[in-house]
């Protein structure tokens, strides 16, 4: 990826190439993924469904989906001059994973939880949005845990005739599994 943003970004050819690094995306979507943490967990305590922290104190970038559009179109209608060949970090919220126990404990109080030592995933990371705030004045107006209430609502209140749907994810679905 970064080899790819620095191609792009060294065009000279007369563009105004800017990139834009968007956190981990959260929250309702017309293409739902709840193969993606925030989502998975709402999706998970609102099911009653047992839910599996691996490295709790681990950091990640989150931003609601409902945020990208102003995003770039705030960018995409500035000067060039302040967005020409430029990398903006788009974050609303960096988290630890144990920062969305908290929330799933806080509106699932009986909800089971456990943190164990399967799975490893290696990524351990904040990234600051102050650029973009700065200098552009975008502040992103959703939380994740705005994210995390409406995905586990919508859960709740049957807004997915199968919230356990293979398809809601960003792999593909064997052929002839498109329910």
């Amino acid at each position: 990826k970064v080899a790819a943003e620095r191609a792009v970004l060294d065009e000279e050819r007369g563009s105004a190439t800017t990139t834009l690094r968007l956190g981990t995306i959260c929250g309702l979507s017309g293409r739902m993924r709840f193969d993606l943490l925030v989502n998975d967990m709402a999706r998970a305590a609102a099911l009653g469904r047992p839910i599996e922290v691996y490295r709790p104190q681990t950091w990640r970038p989150y931003l609601h989906i409902a945020d990208v559009g102003p995003v770039v179109e705030q960018v995409a209608t500035a000067p060039k001059s302040s967005v020409s060949h430029r990398v903006f970090n788009v974050v609303a919220d960096n988290y630890q994973k144990s920062g969305l126990v908290a929330l799933v404990r806080k509106y699932f109080p009986s909800a089971a939880v456990a943190v164990t030592d399967g799975q490893t995933d290696d990524r351990d990371y904040r990234v600051s949005a102050e650029r973009l705030r700065s200098e552009l004045g975008f502040t992103p107006s959703h939380t994740v845990e705005d994210a995390f209430v409406e995905v586990a609502r919508a859960v709740t209140t049957g807004a997915f005739v199968d919230p356990l749907w293979p398809g809601f994810s960003a792999l593909p679905l064997e052929a002839g599994s498109r329910g």
